[in-house]
C-alpha cells in the first residue's frame, strides 16, 4: 500500500503530460488538416495529415518536456547523504575500451583516480579497464600504458586491466563477461565510456544516493560536454550546457522512476542487473534481429520490469563526456544508434515491459524515423505545391471548422507556421533568459554578450545542419531497412578537421537534393523558394559548411565561451589534471609496431606474459617461430598472426630471447631500429 501511495502522484504526473502531448497533437493536426481541406479533398492530402500528425509528436513532446524543466528550474536536487556510503571497495568503475588512443583514456582515469582522493573516498573504488581491442598496437599500448599508471599511482592493487579474447556481442558482452567474472565482489558499478569523465564528488554522490535507495537499479547522470575546440564541437557544447539542463529536469519529471539509461556515467546495482539484465536475442537476422546493439535501453527495461527504479541524477555537476567534433563523426555514430534503436521496434510487443519504458523505445525510433517522415512530408508538399502551380486554377477556399477558419488560406498556414516555430524557440529564449538574469551562470557562460551571440549562432547554424542530418538519417534508415548492417569499428575521438575530398564523398547526395529542391522552387515560385530556402540553402552548401565547422574555433567569442566554461572549479581541477597528465606511452612504443616493442623490450614483454598467465584463460596453442621468423620484415605479418603469437606467453617468452640473441645476419633490419634503442650506441656499428 505503502508502494502504491509513493507511485500514485508519479502516475498522476505522468498522465498529465502525455495527455497535455496528446491535446497538443490533436490541436496540431485539426489545424493542419483544416488548412488543407478548405479547398477540397484528396488522397494526397489525407497522407500529408497522417504523417504531419505523426511529427506533431516530437514536436509536443520536446515543449512539454522543457516547459516542465523551466518550471522546476527553481527547485534544487536534495543533496545526498554522504553518511550513508557502502563499505570499503564496494564500487567498481568500468572503462569499457574498443582500439582507443589509450594514453587519452588512461589520462582520463588518473584524473577520475586523483579526484576521488582529494574527496577521501577513494577507498570505496575499484577500477577495470576492460578492453576488446583487436589491433595489436593498441593492445600492447593498453598493457604498457596500463603498468605506467598503476606505477605512477602506486595503484597495483586497486586498477586492474583485463582483455577478452574473443570480443563476442560488443561492449554489452565486455560488460557481461566483467559480471560473471569480478560482479559479485561489488554492490555498484559506474560505468564510463572512452571519453568519459567525471569527479570524485559526483562518484562519491552517486554511490551515496545509491545507498540511501535499495530499490534504485540504475541512476543516470546528465553528463555535460567538454574540451570541444571545433566550431562545430562549441556549437554542439553549448545547446548541451545552457539547453541540457532544462530538457533534462523536463525530461526527469515525467520519467520519475521509470527512466532511462545511455550506456555510460551511470551507476548500476550489480546484484540487479546481473539477475535481470541479461539481454535477449531478437527475432530474425540481423542488422533487425538477432543481438541487440543499443542495449542500454533494453537493460533500464529489465531493471523496471523487476521492480527496481531508473531515476535520472538532477545535478548537472561533476559528469562530462567528450562529443563529436563535425558533422561526419556525429553522424557515424548516428548511424551505429539508428540500427540499434530501430531493433527496439521488435520490444513494443513485449507483453511484460513497462509502458513507460516503450515510450523510451518509441523515442528512440523517432529520433530517426522523424527524418523520413520529414523528408516525405517535404517530398509530398513539393508534389501538392507544383500540381497546384501547374494546373492554373484559382484556389477558391471555404471557412474551415477550426477557429482560424476565418483566416485566408495565407495567413492561415503563416500563422501555424509560426506556431511550430514558437515551439521549437521558445524553450531555447527562456534558457538563454534564465541564464542571462542569473549573475553567477551569465559569468560561467562568457557574459550576457557571448551568451546571446553564442545563442543566435546555435539557431542559425542548427537551423542549416537540420536537413543535412535528415538526409543522413533517411539514408541509415533505408540501408538499415535493405538489411545492410553496420560493423563495430572504434569511435573517432577528436577531430582534425575535414578535407574536401571526403567531406564531398560523404555529402554529395545531400547536395544533389538540396539542388533538386532548389530548382523545383524555383519553378513553384518565389514565395515557395523563400519559403523552402532553409531546407536547400542547408542542403546545397553542406560541404563547405562541413569543413567549415569541422576547423579549430576562432574568434573571441568562442574563446571566451571555452574560458569561462573551464574556468569553473570543478572543471579546471579536472581539467588541469588531465593536462598534467604524461605516462611517456608514445616515447616507449614510437619505434617500432607493437609487437616489435612486446618482442624486444624486456619490461613490456614481461608485463604482457605476465598480464595473459593472470587471466586465468587457457593459452593459445601457437606453434614456436623458428630463425626464420625474424629474417622476415614483421610488417607483412597480418594481425590474426600477430595476436595469435601475441596470445602464447611461450612463444612471447622464446621471441624475446631469441631476438636478443640472434646475430645481426639473421636479424631483418626493421628489427635493429628498435633494438638499437636500448644502447648508447648502436648494437650493430656499421
Amino acid at each position: 500500500m505503502d508502494e502504491l501511495k509513493s507511485t500514485r502522484p508519479e502516475m498522476f504526473r505522468k498522465g498529465g503530460f502525455f495527455l497535455l502531448v496528446l491535446l497538443t497533437m490533436a490541436a496540431f493536426t485539426w489545424m493542419f488538416a483544416d488548412l488543407l481541406w478548405r479547398v477540397d479533398f484528396s488522397f494526397l492530402k489525407f497522407i500529408l495529415v497522417i504523417i504531419f500528425s505523426l511529427l506533431s509528436y516530437p514536436l509536443a513532446i520536446g515543449f512539454w518536456q522543457s516547459m516542465a524543466g523551466l518550471l522546476a528550474g527553481a527547485g534544487k536536487p536534495v543533496p545526498a547523504d554522504l553518511s550513508r556510503l557502502p563499505g570499503e571497495r564496494s564500487v567498481a568503475v568500468n572503462i569499457p575500451v574498443y582500439n582507443e588512443d589509450i594514453e587519452t583514456v588512461l589520462a582520463r582515469l588518473e584524473v577520475i583516480y586523483r579526484s576521488l582522493e582529494r574527496t577521501g573516498r577513494l577507498e570505496l573504488f575499484d577500477f577495470y579497464i576492460l578492453s576488446d581491442s583487436n589491433n595489436p598496437d593498441k593492445w600492447i599500448a593498453e598493457e604498457f600504458g596500463w603498468a605506467r599508471l598503476c606505477r605512477k599511482l602506486e595503484a597495483f592493487d586497486r586498477v586492474f586491466y583485463r582483455r577478452r579474447r574473443r570480443n563476442v556481442h560488443q561492449k554489452a558482452g565486455n560488460l557481461l563477461n566483467f559480471c560473471e567474472s569480478w560482479g559479485r565482489r561489488y554492490k555498484y558499478m559506474v560505468i564510463l565510456d572512452a571519453d568519459s569523465l567525471m569527479s570524485g564528488e559526483a562518484m562519491v554522490r552517486l554511490a551515496a544516493q545509491m545507498e540511501d535507495n535499495s530499490r534504485l537499479g540504475i541512476l543516470q547522470t546528465v553528463p555535460t560536454l567538454t574540451r570541444s575546440r571545433t566550431r562545430y564541437g562549441i556549437m554542439q557544447e553549448f545547446a548541451n550546457r545552457v539547453y541540457g539542463p532544462v530538457f533534462a529536469r523536463g525530461m526527469a519529471f515525467w520519467q520519475g522512476s521509470k527512466g532511462n539509461y545511455w550506456g555510460h556515467n551511470a551507476i548500476i546495482r550489480v546484484e540487479a542487473f546481473i539477475r535481470h539484465c541479461a539481454l535477449p536475442d531478437l527475432p530474425g537476422r540481423p542488422p533487425l534481429g538477432g543481438k541487440i546493439l543499443s542495449h542500454d535501453f533494453v537493460e533500464a527495461a529489465l531493471m523496471v520490469r523487476a521492480g527496481y527504479e531508473v531515476r535520472m541524477d538532477e545535478s548537472d555537476r561533476g559528469s562530462f563526456e567528450e562529443g563529436p567534433e563535425d558533422i561526419l563523426d556525429s553522424a557515424t555514430r548516428d548511424r551505429r544508434w539508428c540500427q540499434g534503436n530501430m531493433q527496439h521496434f521488435w520490444l513494443l510487443f513485449a507483453d511484460n515491459l513497462h509502458w513507460g519504458s516503450k515510450i523510451h523505445f518509441v523515442n528512440g525510433l523517432f529520433a530517426y524515423l522523424g527524418s523520413c517522415f520529414w523528408l516525405l512530408f517535404l517530398a509530398l508538399s513539393i508534389a501538392l505545391a507544383f500540381e497546384w502551380e501547374k494546373s492554373d486554377l484559382s484556389l477558391i477556399a471555404v471557412e474551415g471548422t477550426s477557429p482560424l477558419g476565418y483566416l485566408s488560406i495565407f495567413e492561415h498556414a503563416v500563422l501555424l507556421f509560426c506556431i511550430i516555430l514558437f515551439l521549437l524557440l521558445f524553450p531555447k529564449v527562456m534558457s538563454l533568459l534564465r541564464i542571462a538574469f542569473n549573475g553567477k551562470q551569465r559569468r560561467r557562460h562568457g557574459g550576457l554578450p557571448t551568451l546571446l551571440a553564442m545563442g543566435f549562432g546555435e539557431v542559425a547554424v542548427s537551423t542549416l545542419l537540420a536537413p543535412v542530418l535528415m538526409v543522413f538519417h533517411f539514408r541509415f534508415v533505408f540501408l538499415t531497412l535493405l538489411g545492410k548492417g553496420i560493423g563495430w569499428a572504434s569511435q573517432n575521438r577528436g577531430s582534425a578537421g575535414l578535407g574536401w575530398g571526403p567531406t564531398l564523398r560523404a555529402l554529395r547526395l545531400h547536395t544533389l537534393v538540396g539542388l533538386m529542391i532548389l530548382l523545383i522552387s524555383i519553378l513553384i515560385g518565389p514565395d515557395f523558394l523563400l519559403w523552402l530556402a532553409p531546407i536547400w540553402i542547408g542542403l546545397l552548401f553542406s560541404v563547405p559548411m562541413g569543413v567549415y565547422f569541422s576547423r579549430p574555433a576562432s574568434g573571441t567569442v568562442s574563446r571566451r565561451f571555452v574560458r569561462s566554461c573551464e574556468d569553473t572549479r570543478e572543471e579546471h581541477e579536472l581539467g588541469q589534471t588531465l593536462a598534467e597528465s604524461d605516462l611517456g606511452i608514445g616515447f616507449f612504443i614510437s619505434t617500432g609496431s607493437g609487437f616489435q616493442n612486446a618482442v624486444v623490450d624486456p619490461i613490456i614483454n614481461a608485463v604482457h606474459i605476465s598480464i595473459l598467465r593472470e587471466s586465468g584463460e587457457p593459452a593459445q596453442a601457437s606453434a614456436l617461430p623458428d630463425k626464420a621468423f625474424f629474417q622476415q620484415d614483421p610488417a607483412t605479418l597480418d594481425r590474426e598472426t600477430q595476436l595469435r603469437i601475441l596470445e602464447s606467453p611461450e612463444s612471447m617468452l622464446d621471441l624475446h630471447e631469441a631476438v636478443w640473441r640472434l646475430p645481426q645476419s639473421e636479424l631483418h633490419p626493421a628489427w635493429h631500429k628498435v633494438l638499437e634503442r636500448y644502447t648508447l650506441k648502436p648494437i650493430f656499428p656499421g
